[in-house]
């Protein structure tokens, strides 16, 4: 890791989140882990939105800076993240989710300890609006049947043979992402049959 870069690029794709941005990029401040840079994509971002990466890169210009993604899609923002990216590992977070405040350095211990892992990725607690009260512990992603119900067309996909990571809790190395070319843009937001949902995968999948 160089001196002069952050061991740590935290992604936020910024679409219409609007104020819950704010409490994503305030969790991000909290961290425990200081060496980090965090990188907003503003991916056609709604003026609300616009306005709250506005306030925190003037806030803090040395760790927050923004960068545009014209191509819409979450698939899309997060490789523009990583494309911008000047750290060892990045990190991925929604701009509607927060992390714990031992997130960063609980996932750098843990690549740093072993080196012939790519990723790691951690489950997820749903929280009731408020933010007060968690309403789901430690769920994963079988838990979330976004994938099978996505359509016919992905029924034949090659999946992973684990439980495939929620963007949000992953943190991968910068240079095995870049090897990978990415995150899948077939997986930018498409439409399922009873919802609108945003699922991406690395493609490493069926490796």
């Amino acid at each position: 890791m160089s001196d002069s870069n952050p061991s740590i690029s935290v992604v936020i794709p910024c679409f219409r989140a609007g104020a819950l941005l704010a409490e994503a990029v305030e969790s991000v401040l909290a961290q425990t882990e200081t060496d980090w840079e965090l990188i907003l994509v503003d991916n056609n971002a709604s003026e609300e939105t616009k306005e709250v990466i506005f306030r925190f890169v003037r806030k803090y210009p040395d760790k927050i800076r923004s960068v545009c993604e014209l191509e819409q899609g979450s698939s899309s923002a997060r490789n523009r993240g990583i494309m911008e990216a000047h750290g060892f590992f990045v990190a991925f977070l929604d701009d509607d989710d927060q992390m714990y405040p031992d997130r960063l350095s609980l996932q750098k211990e843990a690549l740093l300890n072993r080196e012939d892992a790519v990723l790691c990725f951690g489950g997820i607690d749903g929280v009731s609006h408020d933010g007060r009260r968690v309403v789901r512990s430690g769920a994963r992603d079988e838990d979330f049947p976004f994938f099978p119900e996505s359509g016919d067309q992905f029924k034949d996909f090659p999946r992973l043979r684990f439980p495939e990571p929620r963007p949000s809790s992953v943190m991968i190395r910068r240079s095995m992402a870049e090897k990978f070319g990415g995150v899948d843009r077939h997986f930018n937001p498409f439409f399922t049959k009873q919802n609108q949902i945003q699922y991406d995968l690395f493609p490493i999948s069926g490796h």
